[in-house]
């Protein structure tokens, strides 16, 4: 665990802005700053956010084949749901996620042409877009001591804040027909595993930005689409195999039960639709026009992505739920 990275503060546009300085200097078409309203300017000026996100992904996948000892068949069906509430607290002037968009498509020839000034249009409407990041995670105040144990502890008590519930629902079911074993008996059998568990939503290390443009009246977000849970969430694991041997025999049933940590299931989720992944599939990067709903802003989005169970990777729909409230 990288303890010491839960205390630092970045500023979005400081590793770009010596060279957008030199594009604003040797451009002469820049554009004037656009006027942007009072209600506006207000979003823009906040000093943190209030987000309340969900994500809800569900996923089957099913399929036959041929193995060693006889036909096989398989189905898993997998729904996870989570919520999370956090404060987005540490503002910096200027755009961070358009610059990383743009940064993103350097490779794309057709959009690098139009780089320069894309680049042009974020620096001369800086006073009118604003980021924010996550702030101290809500790491105490630790003095100017601070020792290597004192700062364990701290980040070990945050990682068990909860700020959120998620929920994991996995069924499977192997099913043989026509095996056989080493002694040359044929059987059937049916293995049935189940996979529940809930608990809390862990702040952790979660990398959330938000930036808000008055001009283009947009707002970009960059979100996790995996959470993780705080250290004694659980997760109960049950498997049911029922054997009949000879096939048709009455069924000889063996059950085991066992509990783990939620944080190691249900693995890692990674969004496929190019339009919305960000960081390989990691997270989404949202970019929707500003409608305000009683001074907030909500948005929902619905893509494919996939469920890594440490085979091949199971295809599902993923929906995304977002609201954002100033403060």
């Amino acid at each position: 665990m990288a303890f010491a990275t839960l205390r630092r503060r970045r500023a979005p546009l400081r590793q770009s802005a010596a060279l957008l300085l030199t594009f604003v200097a040797a451009s002469a078409w820049a554009q004037a700053p656009a006027t942007v309203s009072p209600e506006f300017k207000k979003l823009i000026d906040a000093n943190a956010w209030r987000l309340d996100y969900q994500i809800s992904f569900k996923a089957t996948s099913s399929g036959s084949g041929q193995s060693l000892t006889g036909s096989m068949s398989y189905e898993n069906a997998l729904a996870v749901d989570a919520t999370e509430t956090v404060t987005i607290d540490s503002r910096s002037q200027g755009a961070s996620l358009s610059m990383q968009k743009l940064t993103a498509s350097a490779g794309n020839p057709a959009a690098a042409a139009n780089m320069q000034k894309a680049m042009m249009d974020i620096v001369m409407q800086t006073d009118n877009i604003a980021s924010w990041m996550i702030g101290d995670r809500g790491l105490p105040d630790l003095g100017d001591d601070v020792t290597p144990e004192r700062l364990q502890a701290a980040a070990l008590a945050l990682a068990g804040k909860s700020i959120g519930t998620m929920t994991v629902d996995y069924t499977a079911q192997t099913r043989g027909d026509n095996l056989v074993n080493e002694l040359g008996d044929k059987y059937k059998q049916i293995i049935r595993t189940t996979r529940r568990g809930t608990g809390g939503v862990a702040l952790s290390s979660q990398q959330i930005t938000l930036e808000v443009n008055g001009a283009t009246k947009r707002v970009l977000l960059m979100l996790p689409v995996t959470l993780p849970t705080v250290t004694d969430a659980k997760l109960t694991e049950e498997v049911v195999t029922t054997t009949e041997l000879p096939p048709g025999s009455k069924p000889a049933e063996e059950r085991k039960t066992s509990t783990r940590g939620l944080d190691s299931f249900p693995g890692q989720l990674k969004v496929t639709d190019a339009a919305l992944a960000f960081g390989g599939g990691s997270g989404v990067m949202i970019d929707d026009p500003v409608a305000l709903q009683g001074g907030k802003i909500s948005g929902q989005h619905t893509m494919m992505a996939t469920y890594n169970n440490g085979n091949a990777p199971i295809g599902g729909t993923l929906v995304v739920k977002y609201t954002l409230t100033p403060r």
